[in-house]
């Protein structure tokens, strides 16, 4: 449900609240498709808080220091 209103919006903020979602749920996978959309919609509020974000998931999923953007 989420994704569908995130979709319909002008900035990318809901898609960074679901991102979060995710990641406290570990679903690193789902988490960097949610901030990847984010990023792409743009809009951000907090541009830098978005790429920390980032920063964790990759590490969750490629391990510390590797697949960082």
């Amino acid at each position: 449900m989420i994704d569908l209103l995130a979709n319909k919006t002008q900035s990318g903020e809901l898609f960074v609240n679901l991102a979060i979602v995710h990641f406290r749920n570990h679903e690193w996978g789902q988490a960097k498709m949610a901030v990847d959309q984010a990023l792409h919609k743009g809009g951000l509020s907090d541009h830098r808080r978005v790429l920390a974000l980032l920063e964790k998931i990759n590490d969750r999923l490629f391990g510390s220091g590797i697949g960082r953007c």
